[in-house]
């Protein structure tokens, strides 16, 4: 507990909790078991303003969802769509946010001489936690306008829906190439003028 204090977390350790679920095939049979975990985020473990300060995450508006399959009608656009695999978990969670949380029962570690509860301080963004949501949305138009806004390509936020991405690159014949994408948390709809 004192390491906590002296890296500035002073709420209570959270509780993680462990999930487990069976996928099954298309004969009923087991085909992949999973397991996460997850941060235990209800209000009656973790509060505003003392463990997290927001929530609030853009979501595509309907009438963008409309826009991009006129595009796709009226320019015989291509159409992909994709989810970002763990998503929450690729963001960094802001400064001066950082909380301890419990290991699970069946983990829980221990001081080797002190005998005293070991706790794990969460760094990185996790499922459950209140505003996992905005911090990963966050991240993930940050990476989006980082990465397309080099070696030719360029990208842009529409301003009537942040969750709209207008991509744009030169190709080797000298035309431009379009594509709007549309992110709606972890899973993204493109149209685009190619497969490329």
């Amino acid at each position: 507990m004192q390491q906590l204090k002296d890296i500035g977390i002073t709420s209570t350790p959270i509780p993680l909790g462990e999930y487990y679920e069976c996928k099954f095939d298309e004969d009923g049979d087991v085909n992949k078991r999973k397991s996460r975990m997850a941060v235990q985020g209800h209000p009656g473990n973790m509060k505003k303003g003392i463990h997290y300060s927001e929530t609030f995450s853009a979501t595509p508006r309907e009438s963008s969802a409309r826009i991009l399959c006129a595009l796709v009608a009226l320019m015989n656009l291509k159409r992909v769509s994709f989810d970002i695999t763990k998503a929450y978990c690729w963001a960094d969670l802001p400064p001066g946010e950082l909380i301890a949380l419990k290991y699970p029962s069946a983990f829980q570690e221990y001081e080797p001489v002190t005998n005293e509860k070991l706790y794990i301080v969460l760094r990185k963004n996790l499922y459950g936690h209140p505003s996992a949501g905005r911090t990963f949305g966050k991240a993930r138009d940050a990476a989006i306008l980082e990465k397309f806004n080099v070696d030719g390509w360029t990208a842009s936020r529409c301003r009537m829906d942040p969750c709209m991405f207008v991509i744009t690159r030169k190709a080797d014949d000298g035309s431009v190439q379009r594509a709007w994408m549309l992110a709606h948390v972890d899973d993204c709809d493109i149209a685009a003028d190619s497969d490329e």
